[in-house]
């Protein structure tokens, strides 16, 4: 096995980390999720519990990272997630209601992701996200592949009622 290049690593994996801690955690927190988990993706290379023969890195990493999330969240339970707000930039009229509109439209989502089971979140997320197969979701996740599309079904139905709910309150 050709030694592992770690700053290629950490290059090519940093990103896909940010998305899947930025998705549940504030932006700062999810830095230090990020760091924590390559940290101990390092730490579990270097002491040969990595076995190439059982999947990729990336599918290691997110095994890892799903410990760190629950981990934090267990840490962080009085943390409320509102939206990662950025500011408005000088704009028409129309463009400011219409990114207004885009804003709210964007924050009940997140709302209503909130609202699903822990596992829904994650499957969710590691399906539309990351891309991951079915299989691959339920490798990391240690489900049969049904299970996993099950909590994907029931997650977009549960996603279809709560933000039906919300557009019929805000009209």
């Amino acid at each position: 096995m050709k030694p592992l290049n770690w700053n290629q690593l950490v290059q090519d994996l940093s990103p896909a980390l940010y998305r899947y801690f930025g998705a549940s955690f504030p932006l700062s927190l999810a830095e230090e999720c990020v760091q924590e988990t390559l940290i101990r993706l390092v730490q579990k290379i270097d002491n040969g519990d990595y076995d190439a023969s059982r999947g990729s890195i990336r599918m290691y990493m997110y095994g890892i990272a799903h410990f760190v999330k629950l981990e934090t969240k267990r840490n962080h339970s009085n943390l409320f997630l509102h939206g990662h707000d950025g500011e408005f930039v000088h704009q028409e009229n129309s463009d400011l209601h219409q990114n207004l509109e885009q804003k709210q439209n964007l924050q009940a989502l997140r709302t209503a992701i909130q609202q699903l089971s822990e596992i829904q979140q994650e499957v969710l997320h590691l399906y539309l996200d990351e891309e991951l197969t079915l299989e691959a979701i339920g490798t990391l996740l240690n489900l049969p592949s049904g299970t996993v599309k099950s909590h994907i079904f029931r997650a977009k139905e549960n996603l279809k009622e709560l933000l039906a709910k919300y557009m019929e309150e805000t009209k």
